[in-house]
């Protein structure tokens, strides 16, 4: 048999085109470098390891589709305190006060966290204060450019989409249809 011949019959046995067969062994390559960087994100958070574990080991399509959507969810949490973290470090122009208009001070930085469509947020963020004491001075600059309020435990429109998802849920439960 010619070496023709035998690729001829190695992509009829593939069952598919030269193209085709390229094209597949490219998207198993990318989808195992991917698979990779997944479990490397996951590492650096412990909240995605059990949700990869998940998905890896789920039985049904339905299943599948659970964990990926938690996996989904925990990398945006992850994401999202990532970003957080690199905008908390960035110089801080303190504002001067509205009582005695002394420039802001720096008083370092504090824990917060917010419930938000991805999950529970946290991150740490620089505080000012007044350096006479003025009563209400405190500010968070970080928490003031991102529009959250100083006592905010959820995100603003939270409780509506949280309204929509469940109502979402309970439709695709009652309906004759499987939408997982």
């Amino acid at each position: 048999m010619l070496g023709s011949e035998r690729a001829i019959v190695n992509f009829k046995e593939r069952s598919c085109s030269p193209q085709l067969y390229h094209h597949r062994k490219n998207q198993a390559v990318l989808t195992h470098s991917m698979s990779n960087s997944l479990e490397q994100l996951c590492l650096n958070d412990s909240r995605c390891l059990p949700n990869l574990e998940a998905l890896k080991k789920s039985e049904s399509l339905t299943a599948m589709v659970w964990a990926a959507w938690l996996l989904g969810m925990s990398l945006a949490t992850f994401f999202v305190e990532q970003e957080l973290a690199v905008r908390a470090v960035l110089p801080t122009k303190w504002p001067t006060c509205p009582k005695c208009h002394c420039c802001l001070r720096s008083k370092g930085r504090r824990s917060r966290q917010i419930q938000t469509l991805v999950g529970r947020v946290h991150w740490k963020r620089r505080v000012g204060r007044c350096p006479t004491g003025c009563k209400g001075s405190q500010l968070a600059t970080l928490e003031v450019a991102l529009g959250v309020k100083p006592h905010d435990s959820d995100q603003s429109g939270i409780s509506t989409a949280r309204m929509l998802v469940i109502a979402f849920l309970k439709l695709m439960r009652y309906s004759n249809t499987n939408l997982l």
